[in-house]
């Protein structure tokens, strides 16, 4: 660490990260700093308190924002690398608080409130009256705030929600129309809320909801925000339940017949069973949900397999015992039932179970973190070494590699070095290599394969540059061995070229890691194979 210096953080940086990490710095931000021989530990301030390790060694880090990719330091790790470089850690300086002024907003409602004290109250009510005929919000605020809510009043509300969304189609295809669809989403929320907790309300809102979602086919929804509203709908509605008797159900299933385009009849379902604390209320849907699974039921308009998927993620976590009971009956009927088996065996520790069943899907996503903590649970290192290879073949990831290399006792089997071996012998890894080679501490290696694809895998020099800014703290024999590679590269260039600054950048690096006498022997060879390229002679004088 001691030739960590303010550039080397910066060269370890993006632009943007550097400016911001400084600024962190400035502002006093790095707290809890701790350093010795191996780790620097501090808690940055941000949008949330970010706890940062770095290893002294090699520069590795941790940092818990997601801005950190593990290749380009974060804001966070700059702030902590200026605070070792400098070795002053700057006291954070609470802002001054100003006085505080008078509201000239509270000051004019207290004006108006005592205004309104003073008119009769029969003359308040005619002037409202009138006013709200001029200006319909005002009509509405009281209506809303004050009246029972009417046929008439939903219907007024229905007809500007249609209104709201049917008119997001005119954007379609236009700047900002993600925009657009987020704030008809927000008023048309806002339109349903403080609705009175009723029978008549909840069938409005479960109509609403559906119309909705069906209008979702027409528009372009990626973003989301339409499916969520409905999904808050939903939620509005089934607070009528938890107050219910069960032959309310029978207006929700009205809904859950339909056959719809994007599952809206699950989702009432789903959000029933999540939502509703009325047990009468749900022990009726779960009866009816589990009739549904050897008979098709009219009042369910989704395929039988959904209403299974349904009924035994809620037996899992509330119905253990019912659960166990279903599972040998229809842990065939569809895979998510299979995956909730596989993760609830997990979480159970039977970890033998989880392997039997989850064999085959073990790299899918829904059970590849319960399979492969199942694995390394019963240290079957065979096991161990027929997963991590199957999964790599099929998608290579390197810190997959990592994690697999790191295992205790793996690296001294055989198995495990014939698995390298192989992927470094293997074409489609190609792009992998120097960062495998460099992770096995091979720098032999890593250097030969830097010279011999550097030309056509390594076009842009930044990458090497960046590994040479690494071991210039970590390692300086092996950054000279790529800055001696990087300026040789240069030296050729020159001769189609007079832009010298990656040029000077090189030699003066290698200057800095005290490779003297190889700068003394190809200046000299520069200037003897090249006495009349002027500005390159003037640049070796110079430097």
């Amino acid at each position: 660490m001691d030739k960590l210096s303010e550039r080397i953080v910066q060269k370890l940086s993006n632009p943007t990260s550097f400016e911001l990490g400084k600024k962190y710095y400035l502002q006093g931000r790095v707290t809890e700093y701790t350093e010795d021989d191996n780790f620097i530990d501090a808690t940055v301030i941000g949008t949330e308190l970010y706890k940062i390790r770095i290893i002294k060694t090699d520069l590795s880090a941790e940092c818990e924002c997601k801005e950190y990719k593990g290749d380009e330091l974060c804001k966070h790790l700059v702030a902590v690398l200026l605070t070792a470089t400098r070795g002053i850690l700057i006291p954070r300086q609470k802002p001054l608080l100003k006085e505080k002024e008078p509201d000239p907003n509270l000051i004019r409602d207290q004006q108006f409130k005592s205004s309104l004290e003073k008119i009769p109250r029969e003359t308040l009510i005619s002037d409202v009256a009138e006013l709200g005929k001029r200006i319909p919000d005002i009509e509405e605020f009281f209506i809303h705030k004050y009246s029972e809510k009417t046929v008439d009043y939903y219907g007024q509300i229905e007809l500007q929600i249609k209104k709201k969304i049917n008119s997001i189609l005119d954007y379609r295809g236009k700047k900002d129309f993600d925009g657009k669809v987020f704030t008809a989403s927000r008023e048309v929320n806002s339109l349903l809320q403080n609705l009175p907790v009723t029978r008549h309300t909840a069938d409005f809102l479960l109509r609403t909801g559906y119309w909705i979602s069906e209008k979702i086919a027409d528009i372009d929804d990626s973003s989301g925000y339409l499916r969520e509203l409905t999904y808050q709908i939903l939620e509005y509605s089934c607070e009528y339940l938890n107050n219910a008797r069960t032959d309310d159900l029978i207006l929700f299933y009205k809904y859950c017949s339909l056959n719809t385009a994007f599952h809206f009849n699950i989702d009432i379902i789903k959000t029933i069973l999540n939502k509703v604390t009325n047990l009468e209320i749900l022990e009726a849907l779960i009866t009816k949900l589990e009739k549904s699974v050897y008979k098709n039921d009219t009042d369910f308009g989704f395929k039988p397999e959904l209403g299974w998927d349904l009924l035994m993620n809620y037996l899992k976590h509330y119905k253990p015992a019912k659960y166990e009971e279903l599972i040998p009956e229809l842990i065939n009927k569809s895979l998510n039932i299979k995956y909730g088996y596989i993760n609830y065996l997990f979480e159970k520790g039977n970890y033998e179970e989880v392997i039997k069943f989850g064999f085959d899907y073990q790299t899918n996503g829904e059970i590849e973190n319960a399979f492969e903590k199942s694995i390394l649970a019963l240290n079957n290192k065979k096991q161990i070494i027929e997963y991590y290879i199957r999964r790599l073949k099929e998608h290579f990831d390197l810190n997959t590699f990592k994690h697999f290399s790191e295992i205790e006792g793996i690296k001294e089997l055989s198995e495990w070095r014939t698995a390298v071996d192989n992927i470094l012998l293997e074409s489609k890894y190609i792009y992998f290599h120097a960062d495998i080679l460099l992770y096995l501490k091979r720098y032999d290696e890593f250097i030969e394969f830097i010279s011999s694809e550097g030309e056509d895998r390594y076009r842009n020099n930044s990458v090497i540059e960046r590994h040479a800014v690494r071991f210039s703290i970590t390692d300086p024999p092996i950054a000279i061995r790529l800055y001696r590679y990087l300026i040789e590269k240069e030296v050729v260039r020159l001769k189609k070229s007079n832009r010298y600054i990656a040029f000077r950048e090189y030699y003066e690096n290698l200057k800095s890691l005290n490779d003297i006498a190889y700068l003394e022997e190809l200046k000299s060879k520069l200037i003897r194979e090249n006495p009349t390229k002027l500005k390159l002679i003037e640049v070796l004088d110079e430097i």
